[in-house]
């Protein structure tokens, strides 16, 4: 269900960011800043919930959704819909 959870999060956060992009260049600056944030908050809470034993799942799975949110802002880049 977590798992879930964390998968749906990001789904509509990689939206936000994608729709946001369309603003003026100047404001993609700050779009790559939160994007960057929003990853390193995944991150922090994937080592808080391995450290205490909190996991459900494997670190595995865990590793995958970071891969795919980090292939998803490469892919986003190579579009060149922003210049991030």
């Amino acid at each position: 269900m977590l798992l879930h959870s964390w998968h749906s999060y990001f789904r509509l956060r990689w939206w936000w960011v994608e729709a946001t992009c369309k603003r003026p260049l100047n404001d993609n600056l700050s779009i790559q800043k939160k994007f960057q944030l929003t990853s390193l908050k995944w991150n922090n809470t994937c080592r808080k919930l391995l450290g205490q034993g909190l996991c459900s799942f494997s670190v595995e799975e865990l590793q995958e959704i970071g891969s795919q949110l980090e292939q998803s802002l490469k892919n986003f880049r190579a579009r060149k819909v922003c210049n991030l």
